[in-house]
């Protein structure tokens, strides 16, 4: 009788906890310094081009909050891009064929439906006497009034695919690989919320809420994900939201 072994080879057993663990802390160890290392030299950069005085002096060229938003946002998404690229050998997070029609329509239902949602929230908190705005939503009004194609191409197209690429696809799957997805629900979820409320500006109670709220999201993203195997539902979910929001926004 054959009694040969069960065991997983080695090189196909899931990391342990504590590796996973390293390696998430180095993700965003990686990660804060190409984002500090970025806003210095688009601050750098920044200086130079608004630099007028034929005398020799600097004027005062402080950027303002537009230009600090674009600036932030374009060096963590760049961050972003490069501690995947390093961290995984292969950029193999767009994944999948985007020929599957149901599945995408059911990714943008999916996206829609979270704004529904949410937005609902946020009113009825509103009726309530719990007035609730996003800490980057009077930036995003002023930017829309300025630049409304950019900041249109930026929130539905850019933001997506990179934030889907590090949440998901870099924090989250590999606590799931590991074994371990509570973990990287957790963890991914709390990351995304405040990467856009990292601040209780608006008070502790507010702030907390609206950490709720985009941790939902980010772990509706991350269900998404890791129901359907492949990135780019997630990130179609996370578009057709931010367009719908977006929409509510400027239009209502």
């Amino acid at each position: 009788m054959h009694t040969g072994n069960t065991e997983v080879p080695e090189k196909n057993k899931a990391p342990g906890i504590y590796k996973v663990l390293g390696a998430f802390f180095l993700d965003i160890g990686l990660l804060g310094l190409f984002w500090f290392a970025g806003m210095i030299l688009a601050t750098a950069l920044w200086t130079l081009a608004t630099y007028m005085g034929s005398d020799g002096t600097m004027p005062n060229s402080e950027p303002g909050p537009m230009a600090t938003m674009l600036m932030g946002l374009s060096s963590f998404y760049i961050s972003i891009f490069v501690v995947s690229a390093v961290r995984d050998n292969r950029l193999a997070a767009l994944q999948g064929s985007a020929s599957n029609f149901f599945l995408a329509a059911l990714a943008i239902f999916s996206g829609l439906t979270l704004c529904i949602l949410t937005m609902s929230i946020l009113y009825v908190l509103q009726y309530l006497g719990i007035e609730q705005r996003p800490g980057n939503q009077a930036l995003l009004e002023d930017a829309g009034k300025n630049i409304p194609v950019v900041v249109g191409i930026f929130v539905v197209l850019i933001a997506p695919v990179f934030e889907e690429l590090f949440f998901r696809k870099q924090i989250f799957a590999r606590f799931q690989a590991a074994g371990f997805p509570v973990i990287g629900y957790i963890s991914s979820s709390l990351l995304f919320a405040l990467m856009h409320e990292p601040l209780p500006t608006q008070g502790l109670l507010k702030w907390s809420l609206m950490l709720l709220m985009y941790g939902f999201l980010g772990a509706s993203f991350a269900w998404i994900y890791q129901k359907t195997g492949k990135l780019w539902p997630a990130i179609l979910a996370h578009a057709s939201n931010n367009l719908c929001a977006m929409g509510i926004l400027f239009l209502v």
